[in-house]
């Protein structure tokens, strides 16, 4: 995992990284029956940093446009958060679909929580009720 921040300092999280393919197939695992030693590694990975994303890819050299926008997005509302490149292990890719319940990519968590994908944050920030959470959570 990474740190992204306004000098683009980063910091990596702990792991031998496998190349995984771009484009998955069907889930491997079904939410809830993520491996123990899997479902441990993705909670520490979660609760590395008060804002974790999950990307395709990194903010420097994203892997598809929802990952282009939710970084865009966060640099818009200068969030600082820490990122995983989930195409760097397939086997975290697929564990935290099931881990989350959640399908897509890219993820955010705040404070261990899964917020959502792009289009949901998105709505978040059209609303207002995006800079109302991170005001809550002091994280603006």
């Amino acid at each position: 995992m990474q740190r992204l921040t306004s000098s683009f300092a980063t910091r990596t999280f702990a792991r031998t990284a496998v190349a995984a393919p771009f484009a998955t197939t069907a889930a491997r695992f079904a939410p809830g029956d993520v491996p123990e030693p899997l479902r441990t590694e993705i909670a520490d990975m979660i609760a590395q940093d008060r804002v974790v994303v999950f990307l395709t890819g990194t903010p420097q050299q994203p892997r598809c446009g929802f990952t282009v926008r939710m970084v865009d997005l966060l640099k818009q509302f200068q969030v600082e958060y820490s990122f995983v490149n989930i195409l760097e292990d397939d086997d975290v890719c697929e564990g935290l679909k099931a881990y989350s319940d959640w399908p897509t990519y890219p993820q955010m968590y705040v404070d261990k929580e899964l917020v959502g994908g792009y289009d949901l944050v998105k709505q978040m920030a059209l609303d207002g009720s995006l800079v109302k959470l991170l005001k809550e959570k002091e994280l603006l």
